[in-house]
């Protein structure tokens, strides 16, 4: 058991053998262990926005992320799954398309229709605000298509700016990266 655990009732309400290190994060605590002898991981949340995220994942059942054993309002017990690969190892071993059709396919899922309403989500504008100083910067970067799907060029400073700070959060894979010239300081 790590100190990091300041309350163990969810170890014991759902039954929970702790299963390697716990990680801790500013805002929450995630801690590998077993349930009804699989592998699985508590989630613990600190902060609302850990809190919505719970929410949101108890809503996708399973659909496109992992499935949601047990929650309640502060915690989430979720299927921990094993794999010989992450995407970042497909990605260095050049795997880069594949990585980008998994990726692809998973948002899919993850934005098909649903019967309910989703929870309610902070709008992405106010989560994604931060990276608006550095996609002004790199707007210039962006692949023509980009630019005129977005229509950003010539530059519409506030519509813009929230349009590329949306690609830069969901639409950068590796590759496109690499293929940058060199990335400003700003950022």
């Amino acid at each position: 058991m790590t100190p990091e655990i300041d309350d163990r009732a969810w170890l014991a309400r759902w039954e929970l053998v702790p299963d390697g290190e716990a990680i801790s994060t500013p805002s929450g605590l995630l801690l590998p262990v077993r349930w009804r002898g699989q592998p699985a991981m508590l989630k613990i949340a600190y902060e609302e926005e850990e809190q919505r995220g719970g929410r949101l994942m108890t809503w996708w059942d399973g659909d496109g992320a992992a499935r949601v054993l047990a929650h309640d309002d502060r915690a989430l017990l979720l299927e921990r799954i094993t794999c010989p690969r992450s995407l970042a190892e497909m990605v260095a071993a050049g795997a880069d398309d594949e990585a980008s059709r998994i990726l692809c396919s998973t948002a899919a899922r993850l934005h098909a229709p649903r019967r309910r309403p989703p929870p309610e989500l902070m709008p992405l504008s106010r989560w994604f605000e931060a990276l608006s100083p550095a996609a002004a910067v790199m707007v210039d970067f962006l692949p023509r298509p980009m630019r005129q799907r977005a229509n950003c060029w010539p530059r519409r400073a506030r519509s813009c700016r929230s349009t590329v700070t949306s690609i830069m959060a969901m639409c950068w894979t590796p590759a496109f990266v690499a293929g940058l010239p060199s990335i400003p300081r700003a950022f």
